[in-house]
């Protein structure tokens, strides 16, 4: 089951407003995330394979969590489909995002990698 994404991989100007224009703490935040995201990817992942439909709801949601702090918009909506999904028990269907849940950590993956290459100067 495929589900509609939003469009945005990064809000660059959101996340920089909600920190009210303090790039140093973006760039900060930024790569904080980027070092554990992919344990929080790993952490879903292993539990919808798993069938470990408790561990995935929690493990989404942490996801969730984590990158709506950096406005990673499509991975987050992905991520809560995900915990929707296993709170519903419905692995099946979990298993088969994680396709999407792949493509959208790959995406805000390089586009905060870029932002981390060249944050803006004020």
């Amino acid at each position: 089951m495929r589900m509609a994404l939003s469009m945005t991989v990064f809000d660059e100007e959101a996340m920089l407003k909600r920190l009210m224009g303090d790039v140093e703490h973006a760039v900060d935040l930024v790569g904080l995330y980027q070092q554990h995201g992919p344990e929080l990817v790993q952490a879903v992942c292993r539990s919808a394979t798993n069938g470990d439909m408790a561990g995935l709801a929690g493990a989404a949601h942490k996801l969730q969590g984590a990158t709506s702090h950096v406005h990673g918009e499509c991975l987050k909506q992905v991520a809560g489909q995900l915990e929707c999904l296993a709170r519903a028990n419905h692995q099946l269907e979990a298993v088969a995002l994680l396709q999407d849940l792949e493509h959208a950590w790959r995406e805000l993956h390089d586009a905060l990698g870029a932002f981390l290459q060249s944050p803006p100067l004020c």
